[in-house]
């Protein structure tokens, strides 16, 4: 009675007012079981909350049953009534720290999981949620080690918390029911019941995607500056322009790890053909097949033909949906060539040719990269250009050199004097054997003293000779006939004109 404060007189004759103790909330549920009990027998269990003549909430468990007369009409009823209202304030207290920690699990973005000891999963967060595609009452009950790349490496990581009591950056990959996957590092540590058993494993996955996109980029650099480094050996010590062509395209593929590199010359035919010089990698044909021109026209409008055009880079960043490559999209494919990067060679701002690099994997070619690779175009045209200029070179000396030997020996065979000098007349840079013969003196005497051919002009031809000498001959307007004396004392008439 103390549980009503109500008298005994008031608890045993007033039934109205018993009823009316009862809150608000739950009157009706409470009249619907002690209907379906006076009606059918069913025993009367229930818990409900009173509301005290003092104001005061208590909530209470009720069990009775009806008594009936020999006709099976309800009596009366018989019934136990037990406060419980501690026992509500102790679950509600837990169902608020309940609610309040399930807050803190699905406010972090990353996937939460507790795992029982057998492996299975207790309970999850959204996060966890979102990165399987799965709900979590599909989740919740399942093998945690399921929904890895590597589910023997899963249970390995769980093994382990339970054994040591945590792990920390624990590398996995999680599936995605759509197949996608997403790296991540587990973080687990046990968690105890309150006589300190182990009962479960508090595991935290943190998404590493931008992380591992970010190792892939600097490896992928590394890789790149490699290639530079061994391209720029190559141009050091390619002997001529088809061995330095190739390779450039094997260091592309061997030390960049691309699938596919080749070089092509831009031909000046009506066609505007873009002619494959040399190439590395994986192609199987492809090449043979490509039908490609610098010209606007439908082969001429992919990133190769666009790149020679424009004298600009053009890039593909997967070739599964870019228009640029429809033309050569399956024969592509089929290859692994997933991402192109063309670059043109260029000289005095025109391009003469391209470098076209293909990778397996699609949006392969990041900024960093790209100026890296642009840097190896560039250092390929200089060295292109440069051994053209040097094989010109070569060329033009080789010619010299047999017009040289034609001339000398053109000059040694003829009868007359033929020479040579410097601007200034004053040094012999050349003269024929024809000068011994016909002057009586040796070669070698007129190398030492330029002027001493002067010496054999006979006494009544020096002067005017001489003067007509410096007078016109420095300007290469000599003309004139005039007499030697040979050594032996003969005499000979020369006509002698320079030029």
């Amino acid at each position: 009675l103390r549980l009503f404060c109500l008298s005994v007189r008031g608890f045993a004759g007033m039934s109205s007012t018993r009823r009316a103790l009862l809150h608000p909330e739950d009157a009706a549920r409470v009249s619907a079981v002690t209907a379906r009990t006076l009606q059918d027998g069913t025993p009367f269990q229930v818990e409900h909350r009173i509301v005290r003549p003092d104001g005061a909430v208590r909530w209470l468990r009720q069990s009775a049953i009806a008594e009936r007369d020999e006709a099976g009409a309800p009596v009366r009823m018989l019934g136990i009534c037990q406060d419980i209202t501690d026992r509500k304030q102790a679950e509600e207290e837990i169902r608020a720290v309940g609610a309040y920690n399930r807050s803190l699990i699905e406010a972090s973005l990353d996937p939460l999981v507790t795992i029982g000891p057998g492996g299975k999963i207790n309970d999850v967060n959204g996060a966890t949620e979102r990165v399987t595609g799965l709900s979590r009452e599909e989740l919740i009950g399942t093998d945690f080690s399921d929904y890895f790349t590597n589910p023997e490496r899963a249970r390995a990581g769980y093994q382990q918390a339970f054994r040591e009591g945590m792990v920390r950056d624990y590398e996995l990959a999680v599936r995605h029911r759509d197949g996608h996957t997403t790296p991540v590092f587990y973080n687990a540590s046990v968690y105890r019941d309150d006589a300190g058993k182990v009962v479960g494993v508090f595991a935290a996955a943190r998404d590493i995607s931008e992380r591992k996109q970010a190792e892939a980029e600097l490896r992928q650099l590394n890789r790149a500056l490699r290639t530079i480094s061994e391209c720029n050996q190559a141009l050091i010590h390619a002997g001529d322009e088809p061995q330095l062509l190739q390779k450039v395209c094997d260091v592309v593929v061997e030390v960049g790890g691309y699938r596919m590199a080749w070089v092509g010359y831009a031909k000046q035919d009506e066609a505007k053909t873009i002619r494959p010089v040399a190439h590395a990698g994986y192609v199987e044909g492809y090449l043979d097949t490509l039908e490609i021109s610098w010209a606007d026209t439908e082969h001429g409008r992919g990133p190769t033909g666009t790149a020679v055009r424009t004298g600009k880079p053009c890039l593909v960043g997967d070739f599964a949906t870019d228009k640029l490559v429809a033309l050569w999209r399956e024969k592509a494919m089929k290859r692994g060539y997933a991402s192109s990067f063309a670059l043109p060679l260029m000289k005095n701002g025109d391009a003469f040719g391209v470098l076209t690099i293909y990778s397996a994997e699609p949006h392969a070619f990041h900024a960093e990269e790209r100026e890296l690779l642009q840097e190896l175009a560039a250092d390929l045209a200089y060295g292109i250009n440069t051994l053209r200029s040097r094989e010109a070179r070569r060329q033009a000396e080789e010619a010299l050199h047999d017009s040289e030997e034609r001339f000398r020996q053109m000059a040694e065979n003829v009868q007359e004097v033929f020479w040579m000098t410097d601007a200034t007349a004053s040094k012999i840079l050349y003269v024929n054997p024809g000068y011994e013969s016909i002057w009586g003196r040796s070669c070698e005497s007129l190398y030492q003293n330029p002027s001493s051919w002067s010496d054999a002009i006979h006494p009544e031809d020096r002067d005017r000779v001489l003067k007509d000498w410096e007078k016109q001959g420095r300007q290469g307007q000599f003309r004139t006939e005039f007499r030697i004396q040979r050594p032996e004392g003969s005499v000979r008439w020369i006509w002698d004109r320079s030029f």
